[in-house]
């Protein structure tokens, strides 16, 4: 019974875990961030954690009168969209950075949470080429802002959401909370590069360095791990036997092949295929 009530407790804590994963926006100072709320909703707050403690900023049915609870440093900078259930701060600066939670309330019941993340940064630069990399290789990922400044964050881009949005690949300079399982993700000493080891289909997306001081983000170096491709030639009617390097994939999870099709325009126009094995992670 003892056993059963652990396990249930270890459950929880995961699934808790999952559900707070943090989200984060990256943001350049002197710039702008928007909260785009669901519409039809009778008010919503946005707070802000300062430690432990939660700063509620505004509560959109009283946003304007005098007992509004927006500070006076922040009320100069928000700007509100009616029609669209939009708010903007404009004029981002390092003090906005932290963590903020959004909750609207339609009839007195909660319609709406969402909790994300934002840095702003002093500068953020841009990726000039992509790293490419084989399934199975070890590849490390430039930060090439960091030269021998070692206070340094690294962000995985997360896929699931529209917007730019991104999650810590390590909680600290040890141990990596994404994918980590095999500690496949370290950092490079001498050069703060991000070592990816026995790369997988999950590991070709967009990462960020974020070169930090005094918990302030200095700068932002995006980069981008792509799949080397690989080209064969064949005559019609010939037999093709193409490769599969996934050598982790088990029977609940076994890889799967796709192929990918695009019509490129030109004088004449043609078609680009290319077929790539990859797993396959299936939710529940």
């Amino acid at each position: 019974m003892a056993a059963v009530t652990e396990l249930s407790f270890l459950l929880f804590a995961l699934i808790n875990n999952i559900h707070a994963e943090e989200r984060i926006i990256i943001q350049k100072e002197r710039g702008s961030y928007t909260f785009k709320l669901p519409k039809n909703t009778n008010s919503c707050l946005i707070s802000r954690s300062v430690g432990e403690e939660k700063l509620v900023l505004w509560n959109t049915s009283d946003l304007w009168s005098n007992s509004s609870s927006v500070p006076k440093h922040l009320k100069k900078r928000l700007v509100s969209r009616v029609k669209t259930s939009s708010y903007t701060i404009r004029r981002l600066n390092h003090s906005d950075s932290g963590r903020y939670q959004e909750e609207c309330w339609t009839e007195g019941n909660v319609t709406h949470e969402n909790n994300i993340t934002i840095t702003v940064c002093t500068s953020i630069g841009w990726s000039a080429r992509g790293i490419t990399a084989r399934l199975g290789e070890t590849v490390d990922v430039p930060c090439w802002g960091a030269a021998d400044n070692l206070d340094i964050q690294w962000l995985k881009q997360d896929l699931k959401y529209e917007q730019e949005t991104w999650s810590r690949v390590f909680g600290d300079n040890m141990t990596s909370v994404m994918d980590n399982v095999r500690g496949r993700y370290q950092v490079v000493t001498n050069t703060s590069a991000l070592r990816v080891s026995n790369v997988t289909a999950t590991d070709f997306t967009g990462y960020n360095c974020l070169v930090m001081h005094q918990q302030q983000c200095v700068s932002s170096y995006p980069e981008e791990l792509r799949l080397q491709s690989e080209t064969t030639y064949h005559s019609v009617g010939e037999t093709a036997v193409l490769p599969c390097t996934i050598t982790d994939s088990t029977d609940e999870q076994p890889p799967r092949w796709m192929k990918f099709i695009i019509f490129l325009k030109s004088t004449f126009g043609f078609l680009l295929t290319w077929t790539l094995c990859s797993h396959v992670f299936v939710s529940e």
